[in-house]
């Protein structure tokens, strides 16, 4: 397949965010004053984790206050954007939101938050793409070539992705209703490593931050 950097599928956006500030007149008074949590909805090394650890050195060095990252995983990032939206609204809390967190509320009812009440938005931090991967094993070496597999063995393949109403399942699904195949989500990331070529006989999203070196080292095949 094309080499990544020359075919993008999708692309999610990063956003720090911080529980709705009823005084903003609170900043005037020395914040910070102690040290800022920033949480991340997903696991040390995944691409919303490394952006919050580079921002987050960078916000400490210019606010003279420790910023530490906190990892709060599960339900697709739903759990870190539930703890910050019902945290205290002194911008000592902040989150780094996905892509994902505006696609909940039009996938889950009865959200134990409201994004637009108990989120401020405070900056646009990056867009990163997502990749196509394939183990080496599969016979496909294009997207064309992989959705033409998946049509000949309906229902046979699946795919991984981040969670349910995460990005890369979204993309998965808009990829299988413009290809018009019935594929099944498989699990939750890619766990290469440990799968043999015929447990992983699918096609997956993921980001590229955190499995490009896997990717290289497995000869997995990348669109």
């Amino acid at each position: 397949m094309r080499k990544p950097a020359q075919s993008t599928l999708r692309l999610f956006a990063g956003i720090v965010a911080c529980a709705n500030l009823s005084a903003l007149d609170s900043f005037a008074q020395g914040y910070p004053v102690k040290p800022i949590r920033m949480v991340v909805g997903f696991p040390v090394g995944m691409g919303s984790d490394t952006t919050a650890r580079m921002v987050a050195q960078k916000l400490s060095e210019h606010l003279g206050q420790p910023v530490v990252v906190e990892n709060r995983t599960g339900a697709a990032g739903q759990l870190a954007t539930e703890k910050v939206a019902t945290s205290p609204p002194d911008g000592y809390t902040l989150l780094m939101m996905t892509a994902g967190d505006t696609i909940r509320p039009a996938l889950r009812a009865n959200l134990p938050y409201d994004l637009e009440r108990d989120l401020t938005p405070v900056s646009l931090v990056t867009i990163a793409p997502f990749l196509l991967v394939v183990h080496p094993s599969v016979p496909a070496h294009n997207v064309k070539e992989l959705i033409a597999l998946a049509r000949s063995q309906p229902g046979k393949l699946s795919y991984g992705s981040s969670g349910v109403g995460g990005t890369s399942n979204l993309a998965g699904e808009l990829l299988k209703f413009m290809a018009k195949v019935n594929e099944s989500l498989n699990k939750q990331g890619i766990e290469v490593e440990t799968n043999t070529p015929e447990q992983f006989a699918a096609f997956i999203h993921s980001e590229i931050a955190q499995n490009l070196k896997l990717i290289r080292s497995a000869g997995i095949k990348a669109e």
